[in-house]
């Protein structure tokens, strides 16, 4: 039986749901001459998954890369868990982690249990610690059966999988997903959403980028498209 995600704090507790974790205000990003994002609004709160749908080359990478903190926006303001982060202490990145895109070019060659252990101990945990944790995200995340396969000898969706473990080593409150689904089969596809939903029952937040409206719709609370036309965010309620 695979493991649950909130077992041993692996899941936020942040609060009752509905507390605002990642807003952007007219978020404006520019590359050169090329606007990528142009006044975008998204909002996130506790206990929703929210869909974010683009085609290819539309800012997916981008918004996500804004959303988890990593890049700062041109214009506008992003609100994190209640604070402008790029106003503030920046301290608050701790509780937003990124899944990013495949890149089958990387041929890591570490075990996946490995790549947990090492990833935890990044965050500060003792090894005995890192060990049990790794251990306990590999069930969630129904890895136990490659935990000792090298991860270049991983499908594409347990690739998926192991960077979405790696994001729960750290006590998170907002999952940012950048285009995780090319290539991944029903199976890991399914398990993913399945851990998500977990995660947002607990009280955290995911933003969740995607091509194709088709591949989130069915399972998210809200689509949004906020890269039509002007940049104005397209809004549809799906639950």
């Amino acid at each position: 039986m695979r493991a649950t995600v909130s077992e041993e704090r692996l899941l936020p507790g942040v609060g009752s749901t509905g507390t605002p974790l990642l807003r952007l205000d007219g978020v404006r990003k520019q590359f050169g001459d090329e606007v990528v994002l142009d006044r975008v609004d998204l909002e996130v709160r506790g206990g929703a998954l929210v869909g974010v749908v683009g085609g290819p080359g539309a800012g997916k990478t981008t918004l996500t890369s804004i959303a988890a903190g990593l890049l700062p926006p041109d214009d506008g303001v992003l609100w994190l868990f209640g604070e402008d982060l790029w106003d503030g202490s920046g301290l608050i990145r701790t509780g937003v982690a990124l899944v990013p895109a495949d890149d089958g070019a990387v041929l890591d060659r570490r075990p996946c249990r490995d790549v947990l252990v090492g990833a935890g101990m990044g965050h500060g945990l003792p090894r005995s610690v890192a060990e049990r944790r790794a251990t306990l995200l590999l069930a969630v995340c129904e890895l136990t059966d490659v935990a000792d396969l090298p991860v270049h000898g991983c499908t594409t969706g347990q690739r998926l999988l192991l960077r979405l473990a790696t994001a729960l080593l750290g006590e998170r409150r907002l999952l940012v997903l950048d285009d995780p689904f090319t290539g991944v089969d029903a199976w890991a596809f399914g398990v993913v959403r399945a851990v998500l939903r977990e995660f947002t029952a607990a009280g955290g937040g995911v933003l969740c980028a995607v091509r194709s409206p088709e591949r989130v719709a069915p399972w998210c609370d809200r689509v949004v498209e906020p890269f039509r036309g002007s940049g104005c965010a397209f809004d549809s309620n799906t639950r």
